[in-house]
C-alpha cells in the first residue's frame, strides 16, 4: 500500500516538474493545437526537442527516485512484519524493486511519446521551445532540473507521508471491518458426521 501511494506521488511530482519546464517556454505567437497534419511538427523535430530537453535523463531520474522510495517503503513494511529479518533477506526484498524495471527502454518510451507531442503541438510551438532551450536560461533550467526533481520528490514524499498516515490508518481499519464482515457471512464448515463403528459380535459357539 505504501509503495502504491509513493508511486502516485512520484508520478504527480514528475508531471509537475515537466509542466514547470513547459510553462517556462514562451508560447509561439498565434499558435494553436495541431489539428491539421500540415501544421504538426515532424517526428524528427519532436525527437530533437526531446533530446534537447534531456527527456531521457529526466525519465531516468524520476524512475530512480521512485525505485529508491519504493525500496525504503517496502523495507520499512518488511521490517515491521519481520523484525528479525536477516541482512540477506532485506537485500532480497530490495532486489524486487531494483529488478522491476530492467526491461524498460526509455528509447522505446520516447518514441511513443513523440506521437503525443505531434498531436498536441504545432510546428511553431516546437520551434519556440527549441529556441528557448538553446538559450542560456533554458540551458540553466535543464542543468538544474535533476536537482529540482530529486529535492521536490523528497519534499513531496515527506509531506505526503505525514498527511497520509491518518488516511492509511482509516483504510486499514476499513479493510479489517470488511474482512470481518465477509467472514461472518460465510457459512460454517460442514464437517462430515463421524462414521459409526459397529461392534462385531463374537461368533456363536
Amino acid at each position: 500500500m505504501k509503495a502504491i501511494v509513493t508511486f502516485i506521488l512520484l508520478v504527480f511530482i514528475s508531471c509537475a516538474c515537466t509542466q514547470a519546464q513547459i510553462n517556462a517556454v514562451p508560447p509561439a505567437p498565434a499558435s494553436t493545437a495541431a489539428t491539421a497534419t500540415s501544421d504538426a511538427p515532424s517526428r524528427d523535430e519532436v525527437m530533437k526537442l526531446l533530446e534537447l530537453t534531456r527527456a531521457k535523463r529526466n525519465m531516468s531520474v524520476a524512475m530512480d527516485g521512485f525505485v529508491k522510495a519504493a525500496q525504503q517503503g517496502s523495507r520499512q513494511t518488511f521490517t515491521q512484519r519481520f523484525p528479525n529479518a536477516t541482512p540477506a533477506q532485506l537485500a532480497m526484498a530490495d532486489e524486487l524493486w531494483g529488478d522491476i524495471y530492467k526491461d524498460v527502454s526509455f528509447d522505446e518510451m520516447l518514441d511513443k511519446i513523440a506521437g503525443v507531442y505531434q498531436r498536441h503541438l504545432t510546428k511553431q510551438d516546437v520551434v519556440a521551445m527549441t529556441a528557448f532551450y538553446t538559450s542560456a536560461v533554458g540551458q540553466k533550467l535543464l542543468d538544474q532540473m535533476p536537482a529540482i526533481m530529486q529535492e521536490s520528490m523528497q519534499v513531496g514524499t515527506d509531506y505526503m507521508r505525514d498527511k497520509m498516515k491518518p488516511a492509511l490508518a482509516r483504510m486499514d481499519e476499513h479493510m479489517k471491518n470488511l474482512m470481518e464482515s465477509v467472514s461472518e457471512q460465510q457459512p460454517p464448515d460442514a464437517s462430515p458426521a463421524p462414521k459409526r463403528v459397529s461392534k462385531k459380535q463374537p461368533p456363536k459357539k
